[in-house]
C-alpha cells in the first residue's frame, strides 16, 4: 500500500511538473509532509526532480537511438559511411598541418581493407595488432579492419620487451601494423612471436621502416568498400580490444563490440550537445577508450571535426585550442591538474572551449579548473572500458561522478534507471559482497561506502568484458536486486549522499584497514594535494611484519619537505588512523597510459630501505614525529619491537 501511495504521489508530481501546474504542487507537497515523513522528502524531491527527469530524458533518447541502430544492424564503419554520405568533403581530422576529410579517411580505409583482404589471408574474426602513435592513419586502419570484421588489438605504444610481447600474444594477432618510429620495438620481440605473423609498417613522411609500408602497398587497391563480409559482421562482433591500464598487474584485453562503440558515440553526442560546427581537441592516446571511442565516436555522430595532437603537452594545450578554434576538450586522470600547474598565459581564457568531457577530475581542483579556464560545462562521467556501468554528472555539480535518480526510484516505468548502478555493501576485510537473509545484495545507506555494480541488461548478456572468459566470469554477480538478475563488479568503491550524488572513493584494494578502520587512499591524497599545493603524491598501503592490517605510506615528489608542518596539517585534516606511517620522497611518479599513478612498484618495495634509494621517513610513536627511517628503526620494525 505504501509503495503504491508513494508511486502515485511521485507520478503526480511528475505530471504537475510537466504541466507547470502550481496548484497541483500545493496539493502534493502537503501530502508528502503528512504521508511520507515530512519536509525531508519534499526537500529531496524539490532538489532532485528536475535533475532526475533530465537524466530520464537522456536515457529515453539513448534508448530510441539504440533500438534504431539494432534494427538496422548498425556497425562502426556504417556510422562513418552515414556521415560521409551526408558531408564527404567536411574536414574530420586536423593533424599538424594536414586536413583529412571524411571521404579521404573512408577511401583510404577501403584501399587498406581491400589490400589486406587479398594479401593477408585474414578471415572475419582474425585479430590485427595496431602499434601506433596518434595520427589520422590510426583511425583509418581501425576503420579498415572494421570493414573486414577483424578486431584491432590497440597496443600501448609506450610498451616494449616483455610487456609488448604479452599484449600481442594474448590477442592471437595474425597481422601486426606498426608505425615506422616504433618498428624497432616490434622487431626486438619478433623472434618470440608466432612465425606466421605478417608485419606491415604505417609510415609517416619523416621516417623509414624495416617493414613494408601498408599505405604504399594499397595504392592501387579499389577505393570502394570490400564486399562479401557485411553479412558476417554484426553489432555484437568485436571491433577492437582495449587493454586495461595495468595499475594492478599485467594488462587484460577488454572487448569493445561494434554496438558498444556506436552507443558510446551516441551517448557523448547527446550529453555534449555536439553540433557540426564543434571542434574537439583530442590529446589523449588513441589506444585508450577516451581518446578513440569517446572522442572519434562523438565527432562522427555529430558530423563535426577534431584537432588530433600527437601527444599531450600541458604547455601547448590552450595555445592549440586557440589556434585551432576548439570548442570541446576531452580530459582524463591528472591532465587537469597538470594544466593548473602551468604558469598563467593569455590563452587560458582566450579560447572558445565551452565544454570539458572526461573522468577523474578531483574535487579539490574542480572549481579552480573551471574558474581559471572559464569552462562553462564540465561533464564528468564514470565508466570502465570493460564494464557495463555508466554514470554522468549532467548538472556539473563539483566533485561528483554522477548521480542516482532517487526521486524516480519508486516510479514503475523509471525504476530501472535507479538500479542501473547499485552500490553494494562489501566486507571491509575480504572485499566480498554482503547479502541479506533473502540472498540479495544489500544496498549501501546514505554516505556508506560500497562497491558499484553495473546492471547487465537482457540484450547485453551475450556480451563479454574480457578476451579471457575466466576474467569475465570473475566479475559477474547474480541475484543483486532481484533473483535472476545479472550485474558486473566494477572494483570501484563509492558512496552516495542524501541527494543521490555519487563520490568515487577508491579502487577495491586501494582502500585498506588500519587500527580497525577503513582508510581511503584517494581521500588521503586529496588532503595531501591541498597541503603541498597539488604536487604529485601517491598514497598506498604496506604490510608490517606481525602487525594486523596495512599501514599507510605516501610517495611525494619533493626534494625538500617541512615534515613537522606536514604532520600538523595531516593531523588537523585527517583522523589519526589515516595519517600515513611512512613518507617517501621520489623524483617523479610512474604513470599509466591514462595518467593514473602506478602503485605496483611502490607497493612491492614497501618501506624496505635495503632496496629503496629514496629518502624514507617514519612516524615514530616514541617522539610522534616523522624521523628518517634508518637501519636502527627499520630493525626495530622488522623485529616487532616498536609498539604501533
Amino acid at each position: 500500500m505504501g509503495k503504491r501511495l508513494l508511486t502515485s504521489f511521485i507520478t503526480g508530481i511528475l505530471l504537475a511538473w510537466a504541466c507547470s501546474c502550481s496548484q497541483a504542487f500545493l496539493v502534493f507537497f502537503p501530502s508528502a509532509y503528512i504521508l511520507f515523513g515530512g519536509w525531508p522528502i519534499v526537500w529531496r524531491i524539490k532538489q532532485t526532480l528536475r535533475r532526475d527527469l533530465q537524466l530520464a530524458g537522456f536515457y529515453s533518447k539513448l534508448r530510441k537511438a539504440e533500438q534504431l541502430n539494432k534494427k538496422n544492424n548498425v556497425t562502426y564503419h556504417m556510422k562513418w559511411q552515414k556521415t560521409v554520405d551526408k558531408q564527404p568533403n567536411k574536414v574530420a581530422i586536423r593533424f599538424q598541418d594536414e586536413e583529412w576529410t571524411y571521404i579521404r579517411i573512408v577511401s583510404l580505409a577501403n584501399k587498406i581493407a581491400n589490400y589486406l583482404s587479398s594479401n593477408s589471408n585474414l578471415d572475419v574474426g582474425d585479430t590485427v595488432a595496431l602499434v601506433a602513435e596518434n595520427c589520422p592513419e590510426y583511425i583509418v586502419v581501425l576503420l579498415a579492419l572494421s570493414k573486414l570484421g577483424c578486431p584491432a588489438a590497440l597496443i600501448n605504444f609506450n610498451l616494449s620487451g616483455k610487456q609488448l610481447l604479452h599484449t600481442i600474444e594474448i590477442s592471437s594477432s595474425k597481422v601486426v601494423i606498426v608505425t615506422s618510429t616504433l618498428s624497432h620495438n616490434v622487431k626486438q620481440i619478433e623472434g618470440d612471436l608466432n612465425t606466421d605473423i605478417v608485419y606491415y609498417s604505417l609510415n609517416r613522411k619523416e621516417c623509414d621502416s624495416i617493414y613494408k609500408d601498408i599505405i604504399q602497398l594499397c595504392h592501387d587497391s579499389p577505393v570502394t568498400s570490400p564486399t562479401g563480409r557485411d553479412s558476417k559482421i554484426t553489432p555484437l562482433s568485436t571491433l577492437c580490444y582495449i587493454y586495461t591500464s595495468g595499475t594492478t598487474g599485467l594488462p587484460k584485453a577488454c572487448i569493445i563490440t561494434h554496438a558498444k562503440a556506436v552507443t558510446i558515440g551516441v551517448v557523448f553526442n547527446i550529453i555534449s550537445e555536439a553540433v557540426e560546427s564543434d571542434i574537439f581537441y583530442v590529446t589523449l592516446p588513441l589506444y585508450h577508450t577516451s581518446g578513440l571511442i569517446i572522442a572519434t565516436g562523438t565527432v562522427v555522430n555529430a558530423g563535426c571535426s577534431m584537432y588530433l595532437k600527437s601527444k599531450f603537452s600541458a604547455s601547448e594545450f590552450w595555445d592549440d585550442c586557440v589556434m585551432h578554434n576548439c570548442t570541446v576538450i576531452i580530459y582524463i586522470g591528472e591532465l587537469c591538474r597538470y594544466l593548473l600547474l602551468q604558469p598563467s598565459r593569455p590563452s587560458d581564457t582566450n579560447h572558445r572551449v565551452t565544454r570539458a568531457i572526461g573522468n577523474g577530475l578531483r574535487t579539490g581542483i574542480w572549481q579552480d579548473f573551471r574558474d581559471r579556464f572559464l569552462i562553462t560545462r564540465i561533464l564528468e562521467v564514470y565508466g570502465s572500458t570493460e564494464g557495463f556501468s555508466g554514470l554522468m554528472n549532467l548538472v556539473s555539480e563539483p566533485g561528483y561522478i554522477g548521480y542516482l535518480p532517487i526521486s524516480l526510484k519508486d516510479v514503475p516505468l523509471l525504476r530501472a534507471l535507479y538500479n542501473l548502478t547499485f552500490v553494494a555493501r562489501i566486507d571491509p576485510e575480504t572485499g566480498d559482497i554482503v547479502r541479506g537473509a533473502d540472498g540479495l545484495c544489500i544496498r549501501c545507506e546514505v554516505n556508506e561506502s560500497g562497491e558499484a555494480l553495473g546492471m547487465v541488461r537482457v540484450g547485453e548478456k551475450k556480451m563479454v568484458m574480457y578476451l579471457s572468459q575466466e576474467a569475465t566470469k570473475k566479475t559477474m554477480v547474480r541475484n543483486v536486486v532481484t533473483h535472476g538478475d545479472l550485474y558486473c563488479r566494477t572494483g570501484d568503491i563509492m558512496s552516495a549522499n542524501e541527494l543521490g550524488f555519487l563520490t568515487f572513493l577508491d579502487r577495491r584494494g586501494d582502500t585498506f584497514r588500519w587500527k580497525g578502520e577503513n582508510v581511503s587512499t584517494s581521500e588521503v591524497e586529496s588532503i595531501f594535494a591541498a597541503i603541498i599545493d597539488h604536487d604529485d603524491v601517491i598514497v598506498y598501503s604496506v604490510a608490517i611484519p606481525g602487525i594486523e592490517g596495512r599501514a599507510g605510506m605516501a610517495a611525494i615528489v619533493k626534494k625538500h619537505l617541512d615534515l613537522d608542518n606536514l604532520l600538523d596539517s595531516l593531523k588537523r585534516d585527517l583522523p589519526s588512523y589515516s595519517v600515513p606511517l611512512f613518507i617517501r620522497l621520489i623524483a617523479a611518479p610512474k604513470l599509466t597510459a591514462t595518467y593514473k599513478y602506478s602503485k605496483i612498484g611502490l607497493k612491492r618495495e614497501g618501506f624496505d630501505i635495503n632496496t629503496i634509494t629514496d629518502p624514507v621517513f617514519f612516524l615514530d610513536p616514541r617522539c610522534k614525529k616523522y624521523v628518517p627511517l634508518d637501519n636502527e628503526v627499520f630493525s626495530l620494525l622488522m623485529e616487532r619491537k616498536l609498539r604501533l
